[in-house]
């Protein structure tokens, strides 16, 4: 039984212990830590970091989208399953030598490979599903979404 804070938490140890065994999130020395500087990875709340547009950078964002009552009790003995969605979206700049997609496409195949059909201390995750999106600018957008559930007793 977990809350959103944890869950989400649960989440963001789960993709910072998996990213480094993906290449494409070879983000530099500061480059998955959100709170350094330098750094090329932005979690939900916080503003995206400003980076130049010659390398890659990531937004992990959870949403919740909604939730049910499993079982009857007094406040506190009650199971409620949440559903919410895992987003990684990764700006890709189009000015990559290779070409964008180069970085593009297996970014979202280690991000399926990272949050797809998991279960994580409590959370589960099912499907990842990739996302493209317009040229934005200087950058490609692509993410990769995918549903998960967390049980809390409230």
């Amino acid at each position: 039984m977990t809350t959103i804070g944890e869950a989400r938490n649960i989440v963001y140890r789960h993709f910072l212990a998996e990213a480094p065994n993906h290449p494409v999130f070879d983000l530099g020395a500061n480059g998955l830590d959100p709170l350094a500087t330098g750094g090329r990875l932005a979690l939900a709340a916080e503003e995206a970091p400003e980076p130049d547009d010659t390398a890659m950078w990531l937004r992990l964002v959870i949403r919740q989208t909604g939730r049910e009552q499993e079982t009857l009790g007094p406040p506190g003995r009650r199971r409620f399953r949440n559903h919410a969605f895992i987003r990684l979206s990764a700006f890709v700049p189009i000015r990559t030598p290779a070409g964008p997609y180069s970085v593009a496409d297996p970014a979202m195949a280690a991000a399926v490979a990272i949050f797809s059909g998991k279960r994580l201390d409590g959370v589960t995750t099912y499907t990842s599903a990739p996302i493209e999106e317009t040229i934005d600018g200087p950058w490609l957008p692509v993410a990769v979404e995918t549903p998960m559930s967390y049980d809390e007793l409230a």
